[in-house]
């Protein structure tokens, strides 16, 4: 089933503004109708997990989830997601520079949906940002967040 016409909240949470900038630049060129949401300091992440998280972003449809973050591991930030009641089925997507099959274990071990390491370049961001959107944007079906 296909969520196109459906507007969706997407929270990118990296601590590299470089990553951020590359990412919502490629998004802006695939104009997806879509809030993109970035997250980018320990302090915005634990802000955003708090019990009255950030009440711009309510329950976001997607996250995408940096793996190492000084501050802040991203293991310990998809523990917390899962742990939320109302963001437990939220699909968490690790968007990682690594590729050690240790931290994709530990990743799907944590109930990430995915782990997709990081492309080289504006063209490869571009190629993988669109191949996410496709998935789980218009062919996925999302789970509903509470109260829509």
């Amino acid at each position: 089933m296909k969520e196109n016409g459906k507007h969706r909240t997407i929270v990118l949470i990296d601590d590299s503004p470089t990553e951020i900038m590359l990412f919502q630049e490629v998004y802006a060129e695939l104009a997806y109708p879509h809030t993109l949401i970035a997250l980018h300091t320990s302090e915005d992440v634990a802000h955003f997990l708090s019990p009255n998280g950030l009440p711009e972003v309510g329950v976001p449809d997607c996250i995408i989830l940096d793996l190492t973050m000084p501050g802040i591991s991203g293991l310990d930030v998809l523990r917390a997601i899962r742990e939320r009641e109302t963001m437990s089925a939220v699909p968490v997507i690790i968007f990682s520079s690594s590729d050690s099959p240790e931290h994709v274990l530990a990743a799907y071990r944590g109930h990430a949906n995915c782990f997709i390491t990081k492309p080289d370049g504006l063209i490869g961001m571009y190629t993988v940002v669109k191949k996410i959107m496709v998935f789980w944007f218009e062919t996925v079906m999302l789970p509903q967040a509470p109260g829509q």
